[in-house]
């Protein structure tokens, strides 16, 4: 990551020099630092829309959640076919969320909750009547946990986007995903802002997502009081399972 995307100068990434020494990002950092440019670099020279896309509805995106609810058509959000993704920009944005796929909070809900059972399935969430979760099979057990390692690190690890002190949230057994949805450029610019993660980290029991719409704020910064009042509330009946002041650490 050099800020600029190398191959389309017009994208670029928060860091301004690179979110490491050797400018280097895998993985793991990409999902600590929220690096834009490493997924750009993916959703176009590695992966592409046409494999994406499959995998995104596999998740639980572009379609319903089957809730206990009547069904809505905003409840599908938008995945567009992988062919609509015409132009480089097309597919990079395809990579990170934005102009061809819209989530919904329930989405992006049912695919954080499936991380946190291990990719064994896409669980669904209910008000009344529950109902089974969708299968969902991962090959590779190390893509989750190196998954896994980057939301902990989001949370935990230096200059992760959701690990600042001030948020109180690192003091929590939890493992998190900020998101900043651009609405309109522009000074400020105007974002939707996300937060969501399971906790404990271990042995998950809950998932949970908070979104902010229409801020100038950036994820945590907007949604991460509201995750730190719900982790709070589950802390103060089991502070040894949600808060790491008393399991030491990770």
């Amino acid at each position: 990551c050099h800020h600029k995307f190398d191959l389309i100068p017009s994208l670029a990434c928060d860091s301004l020099h690179g979110h490491t020494p050797t400018q280097d990002v895998n993985l793991i950092e990409a999902l600590q630092y929220s690096c834009n440019v490493y997924f750009y670099y993916l959703g176009w020279k590695h992966l592409g829309a046409g494999i994406l896309q499959p995998w995104a509805y596999n998740f639980g995106y572009g379609r319903p959640p089957g809730i206990d609810l009547p069904a809505l058509p905003s409840q599908s959000g938008m995945l567009k076919p992988a062919d609509k993704a015409r132009e480089p920009w097309q597919a990079c944005h395809y990579a990170i969320g934005q102009g061809l796929v819209e989530a919904t909070p329930l989405q992006v809900l049912r695919s954080v909750a499936a991380i946190a059972v291990g990719g064994k399935c896409l669980p669904r969430p209910h008000l009344v009547r529950s109902s089974p979760p969708d299968p969902l099979k991962l090959s590779n057990p190390r893509t989750v946990e190196v998954i896994r390692e980057g939301l902990w690190r989001a949370g935990h690890a230096p200059e992760g986007t959701a690990s600042h002190d001030k948020l109180r949230l690192n003091r929590y057994n939890a493992a998190y995903k900020t998101g900043t949805a651009e609405v309109k450029s522009g000074e400020p610019p105007i974002h939707n802002a996300w937060l969501v993660g399971f906790a404990p980290f271990e042995k998950p029991r809950i998932a949970f997502v908070a979104g902010v719409e229409r801020t100038p704020l950036h994820g945590a910064e907007a949604a991460g009081p509201i995750v730190e009042k719900l982790l709070a509330h589950f802390a103060a009946k089991e502070p040894g399972v949600y808060l790491l002041e008393k399991k030491g650490g990770k």
